[in-house]
């Protein structure tokens, strides 16, 4: 039920404008023989891919340009030769269609097609065909296939269609402390913990891959013997629920005191599955153990923790180093996102940045350094924060165009780099981005991180709405609602929504009042907060707010608003949608949680659950910032018409799952209209809702 309201309402988002700008787009593939057309029998081979699609769009939001990775981990007991190609498709499920997107991988690589491996590849996508299909990609991903051919099967013997993958990434401090009962150990570590997940056609997590890093510290030697996911909360032991494999005979486990090791686990099934499902609504009730020879049981752990994301567009050019590179054309467009925990003040306490840089140079290059440096335009700094680009890791481009994308754990690179990030997040114009190569080891294009110091937010005249309706059912909001703030600058560019795996959080049964730096009061009581993003935050109206007006003021990282006066009514009904912009099919579920639509219609004289906000007091009261108890109800009984004829309402008040969210489960009525798109109105008092569609049959 949770998930309806926080996909619907706020899966919201905004950005800055550039002339270009970078995104990654990230597509799962369980690739079998039985997939081929026609199925491939006799060969037990099969491969599981990660495809990350670098998109650059112009300043009009048109695709002109990709640069595509494949990670394919292929499993081939039978020998199959070698491998012939490894290209995305058009075509559906059941249908064979032609490459649009090619690795290039040929038999003169001299890959052999048996055993287990992995092969990377990054592959272009500029020419007319490729750009339809990434269009294509971010629309539909089923409409395309991922093959891998070989020399005993050239037409592809183990494909699969495309999967879109939603990623989140979490944070882990680990420490024997945090053991039950704890440990005496010299131990530390941090955990990069990153989750791409798929979704099935009713919008549940079908499969994904989990990509574990972790830095160490020992004082003396260990040899790991156990590095797992478990459930359970703080203070709690529980069962393994998703296992790396790391054991005593892993070698870059044995007798180590420092170091970082790596391991990436495709989920598919049983309680793995069950578990990536529960991380993706609150990754706080799982934990990261590593486990010793020494100490069985675990040596040191820490809570999965959500992140917010700051993230920033950047132009990099040669006329931006100092002295200015002359002589030589080449730029890149970068896009830095830095994912952080942050403590119940708001202050980021550890991170992870991702480094995503397309670049374009005349011709074939070796790059020595890609950094984060203090400094502000004009003026060269030291580094701040390193991808370990260089020496034996440089990376080397044939073309001279290409994708570096690198995840970069900052609190495993000690106390300065972490200063750094909260740094940058406070001030990206003080921060700039150098892309180092073999010819100008000191930079040949770098790019500021931000244009100019914070500015304090802005809350227009009329920004604030009902979430679910926002201004279709008027301009007023009601205490205890859930409401959407819009106006500018009212994070320092993070984004901390559901989508991105960052949830409200809660302390001492109350949800709390601050999310990545930002803060809001009504009347001076502080507003708990559903998300946050540059141009839209999402509130409770506290409970206890009276009168016709109210006075609003955001603050972020120390910066206030304007206060600005806000409508209220008692009740400001709002019926969230499926869209998220309070028209078409309402958030509207069968009683066993999945959504009615076109294709999974109600009936007549059938059970239906709808969502909304702003329908009013409950009696008894339910405080700010909690959730309802089961014995609570609405004060006053909404109704409910579904094309015109009022329904027969069983329950009205609010869910047991969220705070401010309205739940009215009710029945369609006998003589109601059929159609796929049936008007639906609550009301409450004088005060209508927006108007929602329903599917009947």
């Amino acid at each position: 039920m949770k998930r309806v309201l926080l996909l619907s309402a706020l899966a919201m988002f905004g950005g800055l404008a550039y002339a270009d700008t970078l995104e990654t787009v990230f597509f799962r593939a369980d690739m079998t023989t039985a997939n081929e057309v026609p199925a491939i029998t006799g060969v037990n081979a099969s491969a599981r891919a990660i495809i990350s699609a670098h998109i650059r769009r112009n300043d009009a939001g048109a695709i002109v340009s990709g640069l595509v990775d494949f990670d394919v981990d292929y499993n081939f007991v039978d020998n199959e030769g070698t491998f012939t190609g490894l290209h995305i498709h058009d075509g559906l499920a059941g249908a064979n269609g032609g490459v649009t997107i090619n690795t290039g991988l040929a038999t003169a690589d001299g890959i052999a097609a048996s055993g287990t491996g992995n092969i990377l590849r990054q592959a272009p996508a500029t020419s007319a065909a490729a750009l339809a299909t990434l269009n294509s990609m971010l629309v539909d991903p089923s409409r395309h296939y991922v093959n891998l051919h070989t020399t005993a099967h050239t037409g592809g013997v183990v494909r699969a269609q495309l999967s879109r993958a939603e990623m989140r990434i979490s944070r882990v401090t680990m420490d024997p402390a945090n053991e039950v009962p704890a440990v005496t150990s010299d131990g530390r570590g941090t955990g990069n913990l990153t989750f791409l997940a798929t979704r099935d056609a009713n919008g549940s997590i079908n499969a994904g891959t989990v990509l574990f890093e972790t830095a160490y510290s020992f004082g003396s030697p260990v040899t790991f013997s156990g590095w797992h996911i478990h459930t359970g909360g703080a203070g709690v032991n529980g069962g393994v629920v998703i296992n790396t494999g790391v054991s005593t005979a892993s070698t870059d486990g044995q007798n180590v005191t420092s170091g970082v090791i790596r391991r990436r686990v495709d989920v598919t099934s049983g309680a793995a599955l069950t578990a990536l499902q529960g991380i993706f609504v609150n990754a706080s009730n799982y934990y990261l153990n590593i486990h010793t020879t020494v100490n069985a049981g675990g040596v040191m752990r820490g809570q999965l923790e959500d992140t917010t994301v700051n993230s920033y567009q950047i132009s990099m050019s040669t006329a931006n180093e100092v002295p200015a590179i002359t002589g030589l054309e080449a730029s890149a467009i970068a896009k830095v996102s830095v994912f952080s925990s942050r403590s119940s003040a708001g202050t980021a306490v550890s991170g992870t940045v991702i480094f995503d840089v397309t670049h374009n140079f005349p011709a074939g290059t070796i790059f020595t350094g890609l950094h984060i440096h203090t400094g502000v335009a004009g003026v060269n700094g030291g580094v701040s924060i390193n991808t370990g680009i260089g020496g034996a890791a440089a990376v080397t481009t044939t073309t001279g165009v290409g994708n570096i994308y690198r995840a970069v754990d900052v609190s495993s690179l000690g106390a300065a780099a972490l200063t750094a990030m909260q740094g940058l997040m406070a001030n990206p114009a003080g921060f700039y981005i150098n892309l180092h190569t073999t010819t100008n080891a000191g930079g040949a294009v770098r790019g500021q991180l931000g244009s100019g110091a914070l500015n304090a937010p802005v809350v227009p005249v009329g920004g604030v709405t009902n979430n679910a309706s926002y201004n279709l059912a008027g301009t007023t909001v009601a205490p205890g609602s859930i409401a959407a703030v819009f106006g500018s600058d009212m994070t320092n560019g993070a984004i901390c929504v559901y989508t991105q795996g960052c949830n409200p959080r809660f302390d001492a049964g109350k949800m709390t009042s601050s999310m990545a730096g930002t803060s809001a009061t009504v009347n001076g009581v502080a507003a708990p907060m559903f998300y946050t993003t540059p141009g839209q935050i999402g509130i409770q109206i506290p409970v206890e707010t009276t009168g016709a007006t109210a006075t609003l003021i955001v603050k972020a990282e120390g910066l206030s608003s304007a206060p600005q006066t806000i409508a209220l009514e008692p009740a400001a009904p709002g019926i969230f949608t499926i869209a998220s912009d309070g028209r078409g099919a309402g958030s509207i579920t069968h009683t066993n949680g999945l959504p009615v639509s076109a294709a999974n219609p109600a009936a007549r004289g059938e059970a239906l659950v709808l969502y909304a906000t702003g329908l009013g007091a409950m009696t008894p009261a339910v405080a700010t910032g909690t959730i309802a108890p089961s014995t609570s109800r609405l004060a006053t009984q909404p109704v409910l018409t579904v094309g015109g004829v009022p329904a027969t309402v069983s329950f009205a008040g609010q869910s047991g799952c969220c705070v401010g969210l309205n739940q009215i489960n009710f029945t369609v009525p006998a003589s109601a209209p059929t159609g796929a798109a049936v008007a639906v109105v609550v009301s409450s008092g004088a005060k209508n809702s927006n108007t929602v569609t329903l599917a009947i049959k």
